[in-house]
């Protein structure tokens, strides 16, 4: 499922202190984000534009990407740039904004959530597990490491590798009291999956609707195929599969699940607020009790969510019917990942 159905196009920020990874990661989702259209802006602190050299190569006021996709350098005007990719002829299908050392992310999820014809889909703030805490604490620029942290739906902790495990442990209490809503996962050379950053199918499932049971949670690596039950119900059976995936670091977790009557809203939001910090991103098409001709398409990142009106055949497209179908994509035990699903879907 494409999340720019809304009509609008989602915007991933990707903040973080010079040195943090910031590069290696959007080179990392480049390369394995499929076949999917993503511009990208890269906001560079210096006058030599490297990060951006180190994205692409540059072609006057285009880049060419070494997988095909096609990104711009942002100049003065962020607004200009945003612009310019929601008219182009072939609009890109997401737009990811690598912001520089010494910016703030808030600023910019601000800006990019408010304007027309896009949509803010996340802010990942990444940072170096073996400085982050002396950057912190920096008498210069401590106050802007920590903003950079706090604005973050989704902590990538980076340069896993390069500290034991006692700091990495003391390092995620640091974070935790600092962005104790925001979701941390653990990396080393800028290694996340796509499906988990940006919500793309990477293993050519073709929709949500695969790998969904009706009436049953099921845990799941994308790799692993699931069938159908036949018929629609509330009821779930959870069912766990390998959960690894190549590109990804750490292995991840995916919670499928599938109701054949509509939520209610207030049980959906109280349920969305209670997902555990374990669970990287989450979307689907639901249907409210209150309206359940009009389906609606979910998408969360961290405890960041939004519920907006999806296209009237979606659903049919999707082969879901009248079902709401939901994926949670997390790290570590399946167990309460499921938990959280049957939150979001109880058994009647």
């Amino acid at each position: 499922m494409n999340m720019s159905a809304t009509g609008r196009i989602p915007v991933t920020l990707i903040g973080g202190y010079l040195g943090a990874g910031k590069t290696s990661l959007l080179n990392h989702l480049l390369t394995h984000a499929g076949g999917e259209r993503i511009a990208v802006l890269v906001n560079d602190f210096g006058a030599l534009g490297l990060d951006a050299a180190l994205v692409a190569r540059r072609d006057a006021n285009t880049v060419t990407l070494t997988n095909g996709c096609v990104c711009c350098s942002i100049a003065d005007d962020f607004g200009t740039a945003l612009d310019t990719q929601i008219r182009a002829d072939e609009p890109p299908e997401r737009i990811v904004v690598e912001t520089s050392g010494v910016a703030e992310p808030a600023k910019a999820a601000r800006y990019a959530g408010g304007w027309p014809g896009v949509r803010l889909d996340a802010v990942l703030t990444v940072v170096d597990l073996e400085t982050i805490r002396s950057r912190g604490k920096d008498r210069f620029v401590g106050d802007l490491v920590v903003r950079q942290i706090e604005a973050a739906d989704l902590i990538v902790a980076n340069k896993s590798d390069r500290v034991d495990a006692s700091t990495r442990r003391s390092a995620a209490r640091w974070l935790t009291r600092r962005a104790p809503r925001s979701t941390q996962i653990e990396t080393s050379h800028g290694r996340v999956a796509p499906a988990v950053v940006l919500g793309v199918d990477l293993h050519g499932s073709g929709g949500l609707h695969e790998g969904f049971g009706n009436g049953r949670i099921r845990s799941h690596s994308p790799n692993v195929p699931v069938s159908p039950a036949s018929e629609p119900s509330n009821r779930m059976e959870p069912e766990s599969h390998a959960a690894t995936d190549r590109n990804a670091h750490p292995p991840f977790v995916r919670v499928s699940c599938r109701a054949g009557e509509p939520l209610e809203r207030a049980a959906l939001v109280t349920a969305l607020d209670a997902i555990p910090g374990t669970v990287m991103r989450f979307k689907g098409v639901v249907r409210l009790r209150e309206d359940p001709d009009r389906p609606r398409i979910l998408q969360g990142v961290g405890r960041r969510w939004s519920l907006e009106p999806a296209p009237l055949h979606l659903p049919a497209a999707l082969g879901i019917g009248g079902d709401s179908a939901i994926d949670l994509i997390g790290v570590g035990p399946a167990g309460p990942i499921e938990r959280a699903a049957r939150r979001i879907a109880p058994v009647p």
